[in-house]
């Protein structure tokens, strides 16, 4: 049983042969006594000696590879709730038979590490782990952004009533929100402040 994707040698003798071949893609091989090859599935090569009057003689080897699915530890992130737009961290290890990882929205990826992302909407994370041989795990984590609409503390003028044109002040306080505006012509401002 083949552990990993490393090519196989392959040796030989024949005598009293004018022809030597393997199949399976391989072919002639009269002048030769060795060869490599790369075994990605269950396979059965044959060498068949032809001797000089066309008589046949052939041997097998029969190959069968793991079908063991690479191992993934974790898979997790730094938070699963956003209520703000900081970064989360997503971290996995997955074991070394691993010949590729990939997580969704990112690429491929080393077996064990970390990747930082941003999602600005509910978003699920898959990893995939496949083996030299094609055979894969998976494993998901779900990032859910905060559905709470900002919260308006106060929002008052001093005085509350004033002339025409008398200058007033304006106060406020907000909370979970990404962007705050007090309109018209005053634009952006922080989250708490006075104008």
């Amino acid at each position: 049983v083949l552990r990993d994707a490393r090519p196989v040698d392959l040796s030989w003798k024949v005598t009293g042969a004018e022809r030597v071949a393997i199949d399976n893609g391989i072919g002639d091989v009269t002048s030769r006594s060795s060869c490599q090859v790369s075994i990605r599935t269950d396979s059965l090569l044959t060498l068949t000696a032809t001797s000089p009057f066309g008589v046949m003689s052939s041997a097998t080897l029969q190959f069968e590879v793991s079908k063991q699915k690479p191992r993934i530890a974790y898979f997790r992130a730094s938070k699963t709730l956003l209520h703000d737009r900081a970064p989360v961290t997503l971290s996995w290890w997955v074991s070394s038979d691993a010949a590729r990882v990939t997580i969704t929205g990112i690429g491929t990826v080393p077996n064990t590490g970390s990747r930082t992302v941003s999602p600005g909407f509910d978003t699920t994370y898959h990893l995939m782990a496949t083996s030299a041989f094609d055979f894969s795990s998976f494993a998901h984590v779900c990032v859910t952004v905060s559905k709470d609409p900002p919260r308006i503390e106060f929002f008052h003028a001093t005085p509350a009533l004033a002339a025409i044109n008398s200058p007033v002040t304006l106060a406020w306080k907000v909370t979970g929100a990404q962007e705050i505006v007090v309109d018209p012509g005053i634009g952006n401002v922080p989250a708490s402040g006075s104008c």
